[in-house]
């Protein structure tokens, strides 16, 4: 729910994540020497940065007779531009419940005046977020120009302060992080990723303040690539996690998340204070429930409409990154993110006498068990019913899904179910990969030049729901279109000359959608017409699917693929097979290839299966990967010959 504000700051803009604490303590030779390795290093980088630190301090404020814990964090970041003049864009997201202040830009070590700063509400795709602030500034860079930027954020809930990462979409020559604790804060650092980089942790104490300093220096930080499909930088990269448990102030002490049921009993207390009116939707679940009898059935309308009429926005921060929307507001809008959709199915099948239940969850991009003391490990929110003996897991956020079928991005993953002042833990059921099933049929015959085929396509699991949500996102007159070009696999010799597809709006069987099709410059005669050469391959999938060599990133799909097609060639009167191309056979942990040509009486069978077995390509197997297309690519070109 949170990790969204960070991929914004990494990946968005060449930010300067990091204030207040003193500029660098470089000589200017050091200072020269360093900046022109860096410009060698990182010639294309628009901007480097020499240092950065990070300072946390934990402060009790008078707040009148009242006392309020803050945690505040001082950026400080010395960043240069090594070739050219650049724009950098420079914003900090905030919520209600924190602040940005002492915002200081230097160029050349004079300070900027009169820097437009903008503070406002985050907007996307039209949607207001109300509780979702940003400061945001540019400035403009010359060649070599030295910009320092300081501000300080200051946390006034703890239970918000817990990820902090080393890595930025920039270059980083020297990067501090420091805690100084006080002795009245209980607090916890886990350490993630951090086995294979060099980071450097001290500890020391500071009598004189009753205070302990943690302290970690990690130098050459490289940028975080920007390259699609890369795993989570939460899985990849080193950061931290920061568990604040409590602290003892001399008015009052307060416990924070000691255990993780102090983050179940706040996450609760969130969901209980929101007042749902169900008489808003009364008379629409009348309306969807109508004369149905079967509990199953109906919770199945329930959870369907939910799906097909509510718009999931998938961004919220601060408070309202935890604290679901009321069930009542999320039904007038028609719109809401996971936690107000799962509060919207909840609270209507509570209405109609159902057991049903907020649960919150980690998806697979969260690489953390759900036993940690911290909301960190949860990012998402459905509804659990409890019905005939059996828990049905609801996720509105997934159109199109069939009841009892889920997500890659939740299967096997655990989940805390809420369950008055305890919880539930339980896990999402886990499919094979053939839950996601492509099955394909073809018949082709020879007709002079052309190859006539007719087709059966079944899909399943996420390749079905991938493929309505994709058609439901085009404009009804072009969908026609779009369906042909996919049935076509982009190849410019493939027409599709008609189809016909099974209902788009029944979920819970296998989509199946029947063509006919023309190829061209597949058949090729002898001078003599005693011998055809033929070049059938249709979808020749993965072709071209080759990684750059210069890619750093493991590969990571968005869920598991399982290809099974078979395809029957007729061999025309008077003519027998000459040769086929040799079958390919490659199986490994990750990935299965086996393709094959085989006689089958007057026919020969092109025999396709295809199965990603594990969503990431790590980078070390990029190499093995490319050789293994091209053996594929190699057997999609290769023509048969048929003789008389």
């Amino acid at each position: 729910m949170n990790e969204l504000k960070r991929s914004v700051l990494f990946f968005s803009f060449c930010v300067p994540i990091a204030i207040g604490i003193t500029p660098d303590t470089f000589g200017q030779s050091t200072k020269r020497d360093l900046k022109k390795e860096l410009t060698t290093k990182y010639a294309d980088e628009p901007c480097i940065a020499v240092k950065e630190d990070i300072k946390y301090s934990f402060n009790l404020v008078k707040n009148g007779k009242k006392e309020d814990f803050i945690i505040s964090e001082n950026y400080y970041s010395n960043q240069f531009t090594p070739n050219y003049s650049y724009t950098k864009s420079n914003v900090v997201f905030y919520d209600d419940y924190s602040s940005v202040k002492n915002l200081v830009c230097k160029k050349d070590g004079k300070v900027v005046g009169g820097l437009p700063v903008v503070y406002t509400n985050y907007e996307k795709a039209e949607i207001f977020h109300d509780d979702v602030k940003l400061c945001a500034y540019k400035v403009e860079m010359g060649k070599n120009q030295n910009v320092e930027s300081s501000y300080t954020k200051e946390y006034r809930n703890p239970r918000f302060f817990s990820k902090i990462y080393f890595h930025e979409g920039y270059p980083i020559a020297e990067k501090t992080i420091v805690f100084e604790v006080p002795e009245w804060v209980s607090l916890e650092i886990k350490e993630f990723n951090f086995e294979g980089f060099a980071i450097e942790k001290t500890e020391k104490s500071i009598p004189a303040k009753k205070s302990k300093e943690i302290r970690y220096l990690l130098k050459s930080l490289k940028p975080i690539p920007d390259e699609n499909h890369k795993p989570n930088i939460a899985k990849t990269h080193p950061h931290l996690m920061v568990f604040i448990k409590s602290y003892k102030g001399k008015v009052k002490s307060e416990n924070y998340f000691s255990s993780h049921d102090d983050v179940y009993a706040w996450c609760k207390s969130l969901a209980d204070s929101v007042d749902n009116d169900p008489e808003v939707f009364a008379d629409k679940l009348k309306e969807i429930a109508s004369n149905e009898k079967d509990s199953v059935l109906i919770m199945e309308k329930v959870f369907y409409w939910i799906q097909d009429h509510v718009r999931y926005i998938a961004f919220e921060d601060g408070i309202m990154g935890y604290k679901p929307q009321a069930a009542s507001r999320v039904y007038s809008m028609l719109y809401g993110d996971c936690k107000g959709m799962a509060n919207l199915t909840k609270n209507m099948l509570k209405s109609l006498g159902y057991d049903a239940r907020l649960t919150w969850i980690g998806t697979k991009d969260i690489p953390y068990s759900n036993d940690l003391p911290s909301l960190g490990v949860y990012n998402h929110m459905i509804c659990t019913v409890f019905l005939g003996g059996k828990k049905y897991f609801l996720d509105g956020t997934e159109n199109f899904i069939a009841l009892n079928d889920y997500a890659e991005r939740i299967q096997g993953r655990p989940v805390m179910i809420e369950n008055g002042k305890a919880y539930i833990n339980d896990k999402i059921p886990a499919f094979e990969t053939e839950r996601n099933k492509i099955d394909i049929k073809s018949k082709l015959t020879i007709t002079g030049p052309v190859l006539k085929g007719n087709s059966t396509l079944t899909l399943n699991g996420e390749e079905k729901t991938n493929f309505l949500r994709a058609v439901n996102d085009i404009k009804t007159e072009n969908q026609g279109k779009a369906i042909k070009s996919y049935l076509e696999s982009g190849n410019p010799d493939v027409s599709v000359v008609n189809y016909s597809n099974s209902n788009f709006n029944e979920r819970k069987a296998p989509l199946v959608i029947n063509s006919e099709f023309e190829m061209s410059n597949k058949v090729f005669y002898s001078k003599d017409k005693k011998e055809i050469i033929l070049m059938p391959e249709k979808d020749a999938e993965f072709e071209n699917f080759l990684f750059d060599t210069t890619r750093i990133s493991d590969y990571e799909f968005y869920n598991r693929y399982f290809l099974s097609s078979v395809c029957d060639i007729t061999i025309p009167a008077g003519y027998s097979v000459k040769n086929l191309p040799a079958n390919v056979t490659i199986s490994n942990d990750t990935y299965d290839f086996v393709l094959a040509y085989t006689q089958v009486g007057n026919a020969i069978r092109q025999s396709k299966k295809i199965v990603i077995k594990k969503t990431l390509i790590k980078q070390s197997g990029f190499k093995n990967w490319n050789e293994d297309i091209l053996t594929l690519k190699k057997f999609y070109t290769e023509p048969l010959t048929l003789k008389q």
